[in-house]
C-alpha cells in the first residue's frame, strides 16, 4: 500500500470468491524534525519541533539523541542544550499505545563556537518612514541562536544622530510581530534623508566560560520617496491621490528630487519631460516620475493616475483671506469630482461688480479667484459664469459679506509701512521692528504675493474693586452710583448723544437690586440721556414731611448703602406774571432744606431778585429792555426732582406789535441824527423863500 493523501481508508482482500474482514489503515504524512540541521553555541538552549506524523490522539512522541551524546543534552519533549563542541543526531520516534513504532525521523545539531561577530541589515538603504531589521549574527549562528544562551547577551543600539531616524528596540514600540530575538535585532525608521550612523555595542556574549565583547558601526542610507506635487498647488501629492483635469487644460508637475517624466493609458494626455500635462480628451492614464542615483545605485519611482473630463457643471465656493469675499468657480465632472481648469474664462454677472485675482498667488492652479469688493455683509444673489472645454456653465448662488475690514497697502520691494501699534504678526517676507507704540513693517521679498499682518488686540479684563454711591445731596428719583476699576473706560453708559435719544424709553434690565426702609421700595435705573446708574426710591405714600432713610444696592459680593433724605414737593404760588402789571412776583415755597437747590433761568431779557425766607423764595420778575414778546423762567428743584415753567408777558411800548412800532424801533437810535437832517432841510427851504420873495419885491 501507498498513501495519497492524509485520512483514513478501509482495506479488504477477495480470495476465490471470498471477501476478508475490513481494516483500517490510517494514512498520516510523514514525520519530520524541524529544523533539518540546526547550529547552537555552547551553553544555548534549540527547542525541536515536528511537522507530520500521526494524530496525537494516537501516537506519543519522544526525542533522543543517538548519536554525540557528549554533545548535547536533549529531553524526550525536544529541549536541546549544547554542551560542547561538535556534532549529534537526534531522532524522533512516533509509538502507539502499544508502544511500536509508526514513525521516525532524525536532524542533526551542530555545536559551534562564536566567531565572526557582526552587523546586518536587510538593506543598505531605506525610504523616509519606511521600516528596516538590523540584527546581531555570527559565523553560522542567527540572532535567534545567539538569544539563547545563557545568560542572553546584552546589546545596545544608539543613533550618532537622534534627528536622523528612530530605534524599535522591543516588540512593544512598533507593535510588529518578530522572528527574531528581542534586543539582538532592531527595527531603525528613517526620520529624514541622510546617512543613519548606528553604533552596537555586545556584552556578556558567553561562550562556555569565556566572556567576550564586541563594538561594530553600521551605516545605513535613508532616502526620501519622489515628492510630487502640482505647480500652484499649496498641498503636495500622496500617493494614492488621483488628478482630475479639464479638457485642454495645461498644468505642470514637480518633483523633488528631480527626476523623468513618462505617461500611460489611451492618450487621454501627454506629459514632456518638464513635467507639462496636457488634457486631450477624456479618458484615463497613469503618468510616472522616475529617478535614479548613479552614485547610490538606488532606482525610485511613483505613480499618479490623472482623469480626463468634460465639466458637466460648476460650483461657486468661497475663497480667499477671512476679511475678503472672494468666489471660486469649480468645474466639475458628472459623478462631482473637482476638475482642474486653471485657463478656464471665469466672470462675474450684474448686478454686482467683481474682479480677478492674478493667476501667480496661492492656489493658482485651482483657477481664477474672483474678489467682491464692494458687497454688503447681508449679501446679494450672484449669478457666476465659466467657460472650458468648449462649454459654457453657469452657478447661482446667494454670496454673504464679511463683516471684517482691513487695510488694502500695495508696496515693492523695500519699502516701509507703518502701523500702529506693537504686537504685530507677519508672514517670512515682512519684516518688523517695534518703537514707542509704532511698528515699521519692511518688505523683504521681491515676489508678487499678499502678506497679510494680523494685530491680536490685548484682552482687557478688568475686576471690580469697589461699588459706592456717589457723595454730594442727590434727589430720592434717582442716587447715582460709581464703579471704580483700573483700566475702565469712563461710564457707565458708553453711547453717543444719538444714540442716547434712541434708547429713551426702552426697557433695561440692570444687573444690581436696590433696596431701602419698609414701607418704601428702591429699584435700579439707568438714566440713558444724563448718563447716569443708581437707584431710586418709590414712596409708599406721598411725602409730607421730610425723613431720612437708608438706600443699599447689591451686585453679587458688592455692596453700597448711603442716606437719603426724603422731601416733600414743591409749590408754586403762579404759573404765569406780567410786568404790565407791577410788581410781578411768584413765590416757591417748600421744606427749606429743598429750597436750597432750587436753580431759577430766567430767558433773556428778564432779570430776576429773589428773597429767601425760611419756608418760601419771593422772586420778582424786571425786564432789561423794553421789548415785546413773552418770556418764561425754568425753576428747578434738584432734591425733590421737579422743573416748572413761568411764563412772563413783557411790558411794551406804544404801538408795539405793530408795522409802525416796529418802524420807530429801528429808527430810534438814529432818532437825533434824523432830526438834525429834518432841522437842516427845514432852515434851508426857509432862507430860500426870503430870499425869493425879496427879489420880487
Amino acid at each position: 500500500m501507498c498513501g495519497l493523501t492524509e485520512g483514513t481508508a478501509r482495506v479488504r482482500a477477495l480470495y476465490g470468491g471470498v471477501w476478508s474482514p475490513e481494516l483500517e489503515v490510517l494514512v498520516f504524512p510523514p514525520l519530520s524534525v524541524l529544523p533539518r540541521v540546526g547550529r547552537v553555541p555552547p551553553g544555548a538552549r534549540l527547542q525541536l519541533r515536528h511537522a507530520g506524523g500521526p494524530p496525537p490522539h494516537l501516537a506519543a512522541l519522544h526525542y533522543r539523541a543517538v548519536s554525540g551524546l557528549s554533545h548535547v543534552e536533549v529531553t524526550s519533549s525536544g529541549s536541546v542544550h549544547g554542551l560542547s563542541l561538535g556534532t549529534s543526531r537526534i531522532k524522533l520516534v512516533a509509538t502507539d499505545i502499544s508502544n511500536v513504532e509508526m514513525a521516525s525521523a532524525e536532524c542533526e545539531v551542530e555545536v559551534i563556537p562564536i566567531s565572526g561577530v557582526r552587523v546586518k541589515a536587510a538593506t543598505q538603504s531605506l525610504l523616509v518612514g519606511s521600516p528596516g531589521p538590523i540584527w546581531v549574527e555570527a559565523g553560522g549562528l542567527s540572532a535567534g541562536a545567539l538569544a539563547a544562551l545563557q545568560p542572553a547577551p546584552r546589546v545596545s543600539w544608539s543613533l550618532r544622530d537622534p534627528t536622523a531616524a528612530r530605534l524599535y528596540t522591543t516588540h512593544a514600540d512598533d507593535m510588529l510581530e518578530r522572528s527574531v530575538a528581542e534586543g539582538l535585532s532592531v527595527r531603525v525608521v528613517p526620520l529624514k534623508p541622510g546617512v543613519i550612523t548606528i553604533d552596537v555595542r555586545v556584552r556578556n556574549m558567553g561562550q562556555v566560560a569565556e566572556t567576550r565583547s564586541w563594538d561594530s558601526t553600521i551605516e545605513i542610507l535613508g532616502l526620501s520617496d519622489i515628492r510630487t506635487s502640482v505647480e500652484g498647488l499649496s498641498k503636495e501629492l500622496s500617493s494614492g491621490d488621483r488628478l482630475a483635469l479639464a479638457v485642454s487644460s495645461v498644468i505642470r508637475l514637480k518633483s523633488l528630487p528631480r527626476g523623468n517624466w513618462k505617461a500611460y493609458g489611451d492618450g487621454a494626455l501627454t506629459v514632456n519631460q518638464a513635467g507639462e500635462v496636457t488634457a486631450v480628451r477624456p479618458g484615463f492614464g497613469v503618468i510616472l516620475a522616475q529617478h535614479r542615483d548613479d552614485r547610490n545605485n538606488i532606482y525610485r519611482e511613483t505613480a499618479i493616475h490623472v482623469e480626463v473630463a468634460v465639466p458637466t457643471y460648476c460650483t461657486a465656493e468661497p475663497s480667499g483671506e477671512p476679511h475678503e469675499t472672494g468666489v471660486r468657480l469649480v468645474m466639475r465632472n458628472s459623478v462631482g469630482r473637482a476638475l482642474l481648469a486653471p485657463h478656464a474664462n471665469v466672470s462675474a454677472l450684474a448686478p454686482v461688480a467683481a474682479y480677478s485675482r492674478p493667476g501667480q498667488l496661492t492656489d493658482s492652479v485651482l483657477g481664477t479667484e474672483l474678489l467682491i469688493p464692494n458687497l454688503d455683509s447681508a449679501g446679494a444673489f450672484m449669478t457666476f459664469q465659466g467657460s472650458v472645454s468648449g462649454v459654457t456653465l453657469k452657478d447661482e448662488v446667494w454670496v454673504t459679506g464679511t463683516d471684517l475690514r482691513a487695510d488694502r497697502v500695495v508696496v515693492t520691494a523695500g519699502w516701509a509701512v507703518c502701523l500702529p501699534g506693537v504686537g504685530w504678526r507677519g508672514p517670512a517676507g515682512i519684516t518688523l521692528w517695534a518703537g514707542s507704540d509704532v511698528t515699521l513693517a519692511v518688505l523683504a521679498r521681491d515676489t508678487p504675493t499678499t502678506h497679510v499682518l494680523r494685530l491680536d488686540r490685548p484682552l482687557n479684563v478688568y475686576t471690580l474693586h469697589q461699588m459706592d454711591f456717589i457723595p454730594g445731596e442727590w434727589p430720592s428719583a434717582l442716587v447715582p452710583l460709581s464703579f471704580t476699576s483700573p483700566g475702565l473706560t469712563s461710564g457707565p453708559l458708553l453711547c453717543t448723544e444719538e444714540q442716547r435719544y434712541a434708547l429713551e424709553g426702552a426697557t433695561i434690565e440692570l444687573p444690581y437690586t436696590c433696596r431701602t426702609k419698609i414701607p418704601h421700595t428702591a429699584v435700579p435705573v439707568l438714566d440713558v440721556i444724563n448718563g447716569q446708574m443708581g437707584c431710586k426710591i418709590i414712596p409708599a405714600v406721598p411725602i409730607t414731611d421730610a425723613s431720612e432713610v437708608e438706600l443699599c444696592a447689591e451686585w453679587g459680593a458688592y455692596r453700597a448703602c448711603t442716606k437719603v433724605l426724603l422731601l416733600p414737593q414743591i409749590r408754586l404760588s403762579t404759573h404765569k406774571v406780567s410786568l404790565l402789571s407791577p410788581p410781578a412776583t411768584f413765590t416757591v415755597s417748600g421744606h427749606p432744606q429743598a429750597l436750597k437747590l432750587v436753580r431759577f433761568i430766567p430767558s433773556p431779557g428778564l432779570k430776576l431778585d429773589t428773597n429767601n425766607d425760611s419756608d418760601e423764595i419771593i422772586v420778582t420778575v424786571t425786564n432789561e429792555a423794553s421789548t415785546c414778546g413773552h418770556g418764561w423762567i425754568s425753576v428747578k428743584s434738584k432734591l425733590t426732582a421737579q422743573e416748572f415753567r413761568v411764563d412772563v408777558q413783557r411790558e411794551c411800548d406804544v404801538a408795539c406789535g405793530t408795522l409802525l412800532g416796529a418802524l420807530f424801533s429801528l429808527l430810534k437810535p438814529y432818532l437825533s441824527t434824523v432830526v438834525t437832517v429834518v432841522a437842516a432841510i427845514a432852515a434851508y427851504i426857509y432862507s430860500t423863500r426870503v430870499k425869493g420873495i425879496k427879489l420880487r419885491s
